[in-house]
Formats: structure tokens, C-alpha cells, sequence
């Protein structure tokens, strides 16, 4: 991702810590070996092929030209280049005292199949071989506890364009990624990119391109996004594909059995294409597969998979080579398709490492605050796939077109990025710099957090000023953590602040939505109070997941009112008043628990959830005040809500979120609130029916559930079978008090046009009332 701007304070820190890893990967200094891999019979390159040293787990493959580069310490090796259906050819190289470029010449070989026993008369040659996989499939990878790789991923991304009347694609970006991974069993995976860079028309931010969960097709199930597909060698897997076997080929002087497989059904997500199976330990070692039209990834279309695995510790083959192609269609007029290639390339892989620990719901992914300060010494030092000469011309091309483009162009551009760009910028947020509402009218800030965010330490800093009301507003916050154990982190932390806070007990609708809808509609969510103090509060977070907390806030609260009627259209309109509150001291008790197993996806500052499995949230918070602490009120309240994510059939999935409150003696500034559409715009844990605001000061409850089908009702129906938009079922129902009750019931269409979902709803309780919203779907 782009470089971030850092205060001269931190310059010192961060080249010390680049000499200080220049100086420790000098101590073992590597040298590479190149050369290209060719048919010795047509004299055609081989792309993929595999480089390996005996005994040292090091591996890479050629690229699409044949050539490799392979980067080793200074000594004497024995290389070996090997090709299914060629005959291994071996290269003694000296690193550091030769550089010759080494052109391999691989012969291929012919291999006779022997006779087969069938003992039973259902299974064909091919089911056999998948029945002796399923058999030794669990007494092998019963003994894999853990492994950890490196890799490197380079990502190319093309368009089409006309030249002389036909249609041709050119290079539009490339981005390069290295990578440290691990896993444990029996779902523990994470992924940290070390160093990457990328063509300038790509920001840092937009560069995550990683290994990702590879389809190990020697696992029973495999997940790609929602898709739960069965893979072949699951102890069911002749009940869902046709195996027919192809050829059989030859490596390492064992037969290698190429197999197709073609699904039996459209309905279940299965993969089609074609299998390499290895003979004695019946592992897959290669692959060319894609998904049937029950497997829907989203605005990637036709994505075909080429892998190839090597066998580590003896037992276990794992992926060491994996190009990914796809079409990206993101389904908006005007926009054509991009299309995509990553190639992988694993390395160094330690198998069941002793004492590995990974944290308990660990991020899938993460990057190092070094990653963009890499320098070209770093990239020579670490393996990689060569650039292809296209590749060295478009990323030539591209930074040249970046660097010499017009101002208006570099002005758009820029415009473009900026929202990735602040992501490391050491602000906080846009809407500290600028939002707009009813009661501040046009609020000026700046907000600024500590440049240097990490796992210990945290401060921000916002200051501002609110036009309409004359207020200066201001928050500074500082936080730090500490491991106790190696699954219990105490942290704590302190706020001073003078805020306009929203009168709701969370928040669906973000500062930019209401900035938006006031200023270009005249409509702004939410009633509002000021409130000023100081708020203190520890927790304990165990295993990742579970939390405890504890809190006290000293707090003045005072009554605010609408102060302006601006806004760009809807001139006619006014905005309505602000409801008075009880002003006064509040001095509170509050108590947190929170558990969330689910996963995550780090995109800058951002942790955005991964719905690959399964997943539980549960939030249950109190509140007290009392007289006696110097509070102007005795009231208490509890509130909790609970989400599940569940999957189901056919890479469906179901989302259940129920929220409960109950308090006593609540003033305005604390009662409970139902949330609703918001001018025919709905967020994920509202109703989605047009009903009016309703606030209480005694109890709420809301139940909502929805079940995403994806495509499957037009999966059957030939033209519509790769609709990609997700249909949903979904119905909502809640209570405000002791007798206003919300139901409705609905239908919805998600990811139209990638980010959109449109939902027809009909609220029950007012005889069948029909309204359609609008809400985003990422």
C-alpha cells in the first residue's frame, strides 16, 4: 500500500529498525539461480513447473515465459526441476561463484498403465483410486497439528480495448505481495503480508492480494466465501461427482492418475475440471478446477483454479504453486470487466513446529506497519516469481502514465484514492474533519490519533467547532493493553470530552449518512444532547473473544436545539425540534460482557467480518446512577442483543439478530429506541418498513431474521443459472413498551450491482402496508 506520512519524531525508530533487519539478513546472505524450463521435443517453455532442493523445503516454480529464479545461500545444491509427465532433470549449482542462466530441457515420458483389479463392480478405475484416497485421507491428516509457510503472490489485472477491430487486453495494474502464514488445527489461520508493492495507479490500501484459504482438495470441505463445497476425496464424494480416469502419468517414480470430475447436480455447490492424484499415499498433487453454476463468488466470474502440492514431513502434500484467473464483473453499466490473474508461490514450510500458538479467533489476514517501507534490497533478498517482459513493460508503462498525467487527471485520480489514502494518514475520521447536522450546522475539526497505532498503546485527539451553535467541541483519549497470560490481555483507558451525542443506545446510521441527508434532503436521523466529562473504564479480554468491562463516567448533560434550517434542496422543508432533556450531573456505574467468535479481515484500519463459518455475538450491558454518586437521577438500565450466523444448504446462510432492554426511572437521554428506515434507506439491524420514530423509557425487544438463498431460485432455469444477486427471505418483528408492536415480512434482493440491496417489505401491522428500501449490501 502507498507510504505513509510519518512525523520526523518516529524517523529515527523506523531506520533503526530497517538497518537493524538489513543487518541480520546480511548474516545469511542468499544469491539467485535462474534459468528457464522448455519441452526438450518442441522447445515450448513450461510455465509452472517445479524447482526444488532436496531436503531444504525450497521451492518455486517458472513463470509463464519458463524462467525462475531461485535464491540460495552460497554452498553447492542439487536442484530439481520436475514436470507431470516429464522426466525429472537434476542441476548442480554453485550460488555466489557462478551465474550462468540454466536452461533446463525436460523429455517427456510415457508410462504404462498395469493391470487393475476391480474387487468391487460399482466403482470404475477412477472411483477406485478416489475410494483408496478417502480410506488413507484420515490416518494420514489425523497427524498434521500444525504448519507455517511464507509466499509470495503476484497479481496481474487486465482490460479490453479494441485494436485494428479486435478486441485485446492490456496490463491495467500489478501488485506483489510477500507473505507470512500459519495454521493449526483445527481452523486456526492467519496471514500477514510482510512487504508489497504495487503499479502507482494502485494504492497500498487496494493491495491485500494474498494466498487467501487455497482450495486444498485434500480436505473434505472447502470454503470460498459463503460456499461450503464438498470436495473429492469427502467420505461422500462419490454421491456427488463422476470420476473418469484420463491418463496416468509419472513422478517421483510413482504413477500419478489424472482424473476428471463432473458434478452430479447444478443445485450444490461442487467443484468440475480435472484432478492429479498421487499413488501409495493417494493425496491430491494437482489441480485445474472451477465451479459448477451453484458456486457464486460474487463479482468474480469463471474463476478457474491450477495448483500443484508437494509432499512435506513425508506425509502431507500442501500447496506450493497456485494460479487463480477470474473475470471481475461488477455488474454496473458503463464498467467493463476486468480480468484477473494471481500467481502463488509457497515456501518454507515448517510442519508441526512445536508449541506453535496462534490466538484464539485470530485475524485472517494483517499487515506490517513496515510492509510499504520495503526497499529494492529487501525485494532481492526474499523469493519471487520473475516478471514476465510484459509485466516489466506495463509496470514501466503504467508508473510512466501515473507520473506525466495531466493535473485534471491527477486531481481525479487523487479524489479516487483518498478515501484509501486517509486510511494512513494518522486522523481518525472524515467526519471529525467535517460532518453536518441540525444542531452544530457545519462542524469544522481536526482529529488526529497516534501515528504509531499498535497492540499496546493508543491515543486520539479531535478538536472542533460547530458554526451553527458556536461550540467548540473536543476529545482526547488514550488507551493501553497488557498481556497477563497468553490468553488474558488487560486493558484500560481514559476519555475527556465535550460532544454532541445522539439520543440512541447504538448508532446504524453514521455522521456521513446524516451529513448527507440533511444537507442534500432536509432530514436528519436523530434528537440530540450535549454532554462533557470524563469516562475511565478496564476490561479483560480472554481468548480473543470474550470480554469483561468496567466503567465510571463523570458527565454534565445539557439540552441543545436546532440552530439551523440549511441545507442545499428541499428548501421548503424544516427540520424539527429538539426535545428538551433532563439537564444535570450524571455520574454512572456501567458493566460490559461481550463474546464474538467470528473472523476478520484486516483492510487498513478497518476489520471488516468474514462470513466463512459459523458465528456467535453476544453483548449484555448495565448501567446505573444514583444520587448518592452525585448523579441528578436514580435510574437503571439492561440491555443485551444476540447475533447468530448460521450456514445452511447450498452455500445459503442464516442471520438472527434479537436485541432486549429493560430499564427504570430512564431520562430522554437514555430511554430505548427502535430503529427505522431512514427516508427509504435501511442498515443491517433495523426495520426495513416505513413506521414512525418511537422512543421509550420502559422496555424494547426486536427480533429479526432473514435467510439468504443466494441464486438458487433461478439456479435451474438456463440464461438466469448465473444471476449472481442473492435472494433473501427475511421477517422482523419488535415491541417498543408495553403495547406498540412492529411486524413485517419481506423479500429482498441483495447485491445488485454489487453493493446494493433493494427490499420489498409489507408491515403487518397496518393491514398489509407495502414500502420498498434501498440499503447497502457490503
Amino acid at each position: 500500500m502507498r507510504a505513509k506520512r510519518k512525523k520526523l519524531f518516529f524517523l529515527g525508530l523506523i531506520l533503526g529498525g530497517l538497518v537493524l533487519e538489513g543487518h541480520l539478513a546480511a548474516q545469511v546472505q542468499l544469491f539467485p539461480v535462474s534459468g528457464i524450463v522448455v519441452d526438450a521435443s518442441s522447445q515450448k517453455p513450461l510455465p509452472a513447473a517445479d524447482i526444488m532442493v532436496p531436503g531444504a523445503d525450497i521451492h518455486t516454480i517458472s513463470n509463464e515465459e519458463g524462467k525462475f529464479t531461485i535464491l540460495l545461500p552460497a554452498g553447492v545444491y542439487t536442484l530439481i526441476v520436475q514436470y507431470v509427465g516429464f522426466k525429472n532433470d537434476t542441476l548442480v549449482v554453485q550460488p555466489g561463484r557462478e551465474r550462468k542462466t540454466w536452461r533446463v530441457q525436460l523429455k517427456p515420458i510415457a508410462y504404462s498403465l498395469p493391470p487393475i483389479t476391480i474387487t468391487a463392480e460399482k466403482y470404475n478405475e477412477a472411483e477406485r483410486v478416489i475410494f483408496k484416497a478417502i480410506q488413507k485421507k484420515e490416518q494420514i491428516w489425523s497427524h498434521l497439528r500444525n504448519y507455517q509457510f511464507k509466499a509470495y503472490a503476484k497479481t496481474v489485472m487486465r482490460v479490453a480495448l479494441k485494436r485494428g477491430g479486435k478486441i485485446d487486453t492490456t496490463i491495467a495494474a500489478i501488485t506483489e505481495t510477500q507473505i507470512e502464514g500459519q495454521f493449526k488445527r483445527p481452523d486456526q489461520y492467519l496471514e500477514r503480508i510482510v512487504a508489497r508493492r504495487q503499479t502507482r495507479n494502485i494504492t497500498p490500501a487496494n493491495n491485500i492480494f494474498t494466498p487467501g484459504r487455497i482450495p486444498n482438495l485434500n480436505d473434505d470441505v472447502i470454503a470460498l466465501e459463503a460456499n461450503r463445497i464438498i470436495g473429492p476425496t469427502h467420505p461422500r464424494a462419490l454421491e456427488y461427482y463422476n470420476f473418469e480416469m484420463l491418463d496416468t502419468l509419472m513422478r517421483d517414480r510413482l504413477a500419478v492418475f489424472e482424473i476428471r470430475m463432473v458434478p452430479r447436480s447444478q443445485l450444490v455447490p461442487l467443484f468440475r475440471g480435472k484432478i492429479w492424484l498421487i499413488d501409495s499415499l493417494y493425496q491430491v498433487i494437482a489441480m485445474q478446477i472451477s465451479g459448477n453454476s451453484a458456486v457464486n463468488l460474487g463479482v468474480f466470474k469463471d474463476v478457474v483454479y491450477e495448483g500443484k502440492f508437494a509432499c512435506f514431513s513425508d506425509s502431507f502434500y500442501l500447496p506450493v504453486s497456485v494460479v487463480t484467473r477470474a473475470k471481475i464483473q461488477m455488474g454496473i453499466p458503463g464498467i467493463p470487466p476486468v480480468y484477473f490473474e494471481q500467481t502463488v508461490v509457497l515456501y518454507d514450510y515448517q510442519v508441526n513446529v512445536p508449541r506453535l500458538r496462534l490466538p484464539f479467533n485470530q485475524y485472517q489476514l494483517s499487515v506490517s506497519p513496515l510492509a510499504d517501507r520495503r526497499d529494492s534490497l529487501y525485494w532481492q533478498t526474499k523469493q519471487k516469481l520473475p516478471l514476465t517482459q510484459e509485466e516489466i513493460q506495463g509496470y514501466r508503462k503504467i508508473d510512466s502514465i501515473m507520473v506525466h498525467r495531466s493535473f485534471l487527471n491527477k486531481a481525479v485520480i487523487a479524489l479516487l484514492q483518498l478515501p484509501f489514502r486517509m486510511q494512513f494518514w494518522p486522523i481518525t475520521s472524515f467526519s471529525d474533519l467535517y460532518h453536518f447536522n441540525r444542531i452544530e450546522g457545519h462542524y469544522w475539526g481536526v482529529g488526529i490519533r497516534w501515528p504509531l497505532e499498535s497492540d499496546h498503546f493508543s491515543s486520539r485527539f479531535t478538536l472542533g467547532y460547530g458554526l451553527s451553535d458556536r461550540k467548540w467541541k473536543y476529545r482526547v483519549e488514550t488507551g493501553l493493553s497488557w498481556p497477563i497470560s497468553e490468553i488474558i490481555t488487560m486493558s484500560g483507558g481514559i476519555k475527556v470530552y465535550r460532544t454532541l451525542r445522539p439520543i440512541a443506545q447504538s448508532e446504524p446510521f453514521s455522521r456521513g449518512w446524516v451529513t448527507y441527508m440533511a444537507l442534500f434532503n432536509k432530514l436528519d436521523y436523530y434528537d440530540y444532547y450535549e454532554a462533557r466529562g470524563v469516562t475511565m473504564d478496564v476490561s479483560l479480554t480472554i481468548c480473543r473473544s470474550t470480554t469483561l468491562g468496567m466503567g465510571f463516567s463523570w458527565e454534565k448533560h445539557q439540552s441543545v436545539v436546532t440552530n439551523t434550517d440549511f441545507s442545499f434542496f428541499a428548501r421548503e422543508k424544516i427540520y424539527p425540534p429538539n426535545p428538551v432533556i433532563r439537564d444535570g450531573q450524571y455520574h454512572t456505574l456501567s458493566l460490559k460482557l461481550r463474546y464474538d467468535n467470528r473472523r476478520f479481515l484486516q483492510l487498513g484500519l478497518l476489520n471488516v467480518p468474514v462470513f466463512d463459518r459459523n458465528s456467535w455475538t453476544f453483548q449484555l450491558e448495565s448501567e446505573f446512577s444514583a444520587s448518592r454518586w452525585g448523579s441528578r437521577e436514580n435510574y437503571w438500565r439492561l440491555w443485551g442483543q444476540l447475533q447468530r450466523h448460521q450456514l445452511t444448504f447450498w452455500s445459503g446462510f442464516l442471520d438472527l439478530f434479537f436485541l432486549w432492554g429493560q430499564g427504570s426511572s430512564l431520562p430522554l437521554q437514555k430511554q430505548f429506541t427502535l430503529f427505522l428506515p431512514y427516508n427509504n434507506l435501511t442498515k443491517p439491524g433495523t426495520f426495513k418498513s416505513a413506521v414512525s420514530f418511537r422512543r421509550t423509557d420502559d422496555r424494547v425487544w426486536m427480533f429479526l431474521l432473514e435467510h439468504h438463498f443466494g441464486n438458487w431460485p433461478v439456479r435451474w432455469i438456463p440464461g438466469l443459472n448465473r444471476f449472481t444477486s442473492d435472494f433473501v427471505l427475511f421477517f422482523n418483528q419488535g415491541q417498543l413498551g408495553q403495547e406498540e408492536t412492529f411486524r413485517e415480512v419481506g423479500v429482498a434482493f441483495s447485491r445488485i450491482f454489487t453493493f446494493l440491496r433493494l427490499n420489498f417489505v409489507w408491515e403487518l401491522r397496518r393491514q398489509g402496508q407495502f414500502s420498498v428500501t434501498l440499503e447497502a449490501a457490503m
